[in-house]
């Protein structure tokens, strides 16, 4: 036993070593990944263009019938689909993108007069990393101190308490869809100071 631990101690060691140079340069370390500099990433967030809206769209159905769509009716799960191509609903939409390389991972469309979420997902084989805080994240730069609104489905309501966000109401069905209407209040509106 003794002579493999000696064995191993000359790797362990630069493993200790190369953990500690990254920690004192300011980043972190996550299995697989390493962030350089506080607050790093290794995906791209960007506003979208029109032109990507379609691939914004596609992402949000391929997630929803993964994740979502086991907790609703086969009618909700159609009436979410129709949204998808419903253009008056789509219009002035603003969309935000998370991307790793050219690929879009994750996705956020707010209606900017309202200030209201109408799509957020991320690619499931991309969950649990940080992508949709940090595509929030970003889009609160363009809305700083604002509160921004959002219906949540039952399973995205534990997210968006995570990243701030309260429950305005009880759950509630409207058009066949099922979920919990929750606001963010921006960081001033928060401290008791409304802008």
């Amino acid at each position: 036993m003794k002579e493999q631990f000696v064995k191993w101690m000359p790797v362990l060691a630069l493993a200790c070593f190369v953990a500690a140079v990254f920690m004192i340069a300011g980043g972190h370390y996550w299995p697989g990944i390493i962030f350089i500099g506080a607050g790093a990433s290794p995906f791209t967030i960007r506003r979208l263009s029109e032109d990507e809206r379609q691939t914004a769209l596609d992402l949000a159905w391929i997630v929803f019938s993964e994740y979502e769509s086991p907790d609703y009716t086969a009618e909700e799960t159609e009436e979410f689909r129709k949204c998808l191509h419903d253009e008056a609903y789509l219009s002035g939409l603003h969309y935000y993108g998370a991307f790793d390389g050219e690929k879009l991972i994750g996705e956020i469309a707010i209606r900017p007069d309202r200030k209201h979420i109408c799509f957020f997902f991320v690619d499931g084989r991309y969950h649990r990393r940080g992508i949709g805080t940090r595509m929030f994240q970003s889009l609160l730069e363009d809305y700083p101190d604002e509160t921004i609104t959002l219906n949540s489905s039952p399973y995205g309501r534990p997210f968006y308490k995570a990243i701030g966000f309260v429950p305005t109401d009880e759950e509630k069905t409207v058009n066949g869809i099922r979920f919990t209407p929750m606001k963010y209040e921006g960081k001033l509106r928060r401290r008791g100071r409304n802008v």
